[in-house]
């Protein structure tokens, strides 16, 4: 974790001051129980279980790539994973994306998203009040990202924040030795992005000719959302928008209007 994900983690959700408990917090989210409440050294909010609810998301079962699409070595791409075992993603109001073997229910992975850790530590608070988290929907298909083939899920953070996030789930049983989080969008990259719900749309658009010959780019594509007008101290208009969002842009590159990115402007 980065030192400013691990300061988030270590307040304290009742005084806003750090109690040295991150690491305690971390392994609270990650389902182990000994500081709950009614535990020896328990602090933190007892749990009927470690797995938040879901409530605006629907879950999506992802199976194995589809044999339909076209492209230079897709080929080789869905001979490699036609044997892929189905997941279930589901957002949950426990600050996650939840990945679950469709088979037997066990879980793959989980991500957090980067938008949510600075309130992450509310989760373990004994006062807590219900809010939500990942609470969006979300999507997946097969998309070329730098001459590569990779099965791309894409969600909304719902009410839990403004902004929608990407993953290569390719190979979810081995999530971490694949590209893992590609990106995240937020309100701090463009403040006409809103609170997401509904399932973002990945689609393969026309960017170009170069000498006779066309040029695709893979793009998820978001409606501005609720609330993108909230008068949060940015300046935002509170006009409606469509965004096309580049699935291909590197992790550490900036998001740039027309760069990768592009911004719609609707009437309100």
């Amino acid at each position: 974790l980065a030192p400013e994900q691990r300061a988030y983690l270590d307040l304290s959700p009742s005084d806003v001051w750090a109690d040295g408990l991150g690491q305690a917090r971390v392994d609270f989210l990650r389902g182990e129980r000994s500081r709950e409440i009614g535990q020896r050294e328990g602090v933190f909010r007892r749990r009927s279980g470690v797995l938040g609810d879901a409530i605006h998301s629907t879950p999506l079962v992802v199976g194995a790539p589809s044999a339909s699409v076209q492209g230079p070595g897709y080929s080789a791409f869905h001979a490699r994973y036609k044997e892929r075992r189905g997941a279930v993603y589901v957002g949950a109001n426990d600050g996650m994306l939840h990945a679950f073997d469709a088979a037997n229910g066990s879980e793959l992975f989980a991500y957090v998203p980067n938008a949510l850790v600075p309130a992450l530590n509310l989760l373990t608070s004994p006062a807590y009040r219900h809010r939500p988290y990942v609470d969006g929907s979300p999507a997946a298909a097969e998309a070329m990202l730098n001459g590569a083939w990779r099965t791309v899920l894409v969600s909304g953070m719902g009410m839990g924040a403004r902004g929608v996030f990407a993953l290569d789930v390719s190979d979810p049983a081995a999530f971490g030795s694949g590209m893992g989080a590609l990106w995240e969008f937020t309100d701090k990259d463009d403040p006409a992005i809103g609170h997401v719900s509904a399932a973002p749309r990945i689609v393969r658009l026309k960017t170009g000719v170069a000498e006779g010959v066309s040029a695709y780019r893979y793009f998820a594509i978001v409606a501005s959302g609720v609330g993108n007008y909230a008068r949060d101290g940015k300046d935002d208009d509170g006009a409606g928008a469509l965004f096309l969002l580049a699935l291909d842009k590197p992790a550490a590159a900036a998001w740039r209007a027309g760069v990768n990115y592009y911004r719609f402007t609707t009437p309100i």
